[in-house]
């Protein structure tokens, strides 16, 4: 009895695979390319800090590096950091908030 509905049933179960496996891999290589481009534009922007601190430090006269050093903290580069970050997730907050609010009304 079985061995009647095995083909249909194959066709079936291949189908239905087929079709959520497809929007899966659609998923997945968005998610990866997202994923690819936030990871290249956060090298990116490291790069460019890197850089202008570097070329700061060659620019700026030895004894206003000397007085800065007093002032500013060591850790400077990972408080700017910080600071972007939080800029950075309150905007995709507001951003979400603000599309979630007019999908509602």
């Amino acid at each position: 009895m079985f061995a009647v509905f095995q083909g249909w049933l194959n066709e079936a179960f291949g189908k239905f695979a087929g079709f959520f496996g497809l929007g899966m891999l659609r998923k997945t290589i968005a998610i990866g390319a997202a994923v690819t481009l936030l990871g290249s534009l956060t090298l990116a922007l490291w790069a460019f800090f890197e850089t202008q601190l570097s070329s700061l430090a060659v620019a700026v006269p030895s004894e206003i590096v000397s007085v800065a050093s007093w002032v500013v903290p060591t850790n400077i580069e990972e408080a700017i950091a910080v600071v972007i970050t939080l800029r950075v997730a309150r905007f995709i907050y507001d951003f979400n908030a603000k599309t979630t609010d007019t999908r509602l009304t």
